[in-house]
């Protein structure tokens, strides 16, 4: 008796798939936000944060839990990630696209 549902190595691409969503789908933490820093080549920072500063054209601006939707495009600056354990993250950036919308933040850097 076979399962014509079974196909040979089409378990181990579910799984592969399953594997690829990454932390930042995920829904984030109550009090934290959910941070993804990436360009098309590799990734910066993905995962929890406490706090993201960064820069654009109006000044040094802050993005906490509960911030409003936004949307900016950065200018060459640092972005510091406070982690939840309280550490500061640097990231260096030329230029990027940053996007907030209910507690998750992506910049999409070097646009």
């Amino acid at each position: 008796m076979s399962d014509a549902s079974v196909v040979p190595g089409k378990a181990k691409e579910a799984n592969a798939n399953a594997k690829s969503i990454t932390s930042y789908e995920s829904k984030p933490t109550p009090g934290l936000l959910r941070v993804k820093i990436y360009t098309p080549f590799k990734t910066f920072y993905e995962g929890d944060a406490r706090s993201l500063t960064a820069c654009n054209e109006t000044g040094k601006f802050d993005i906490l839990p509960g911030h409003h939707n936004f949307i900016s495009m950065l200018i060459p600056c640092d972005v510091l990630v406070e982690t939840p354990e309280k550490k500061i993250q640097t990231i260096p950036t030329a230029r990027g696209l940053l996007h907030v919308k209910e507690d998750k933040l992506i910049i999409f850097m070097d646009v």
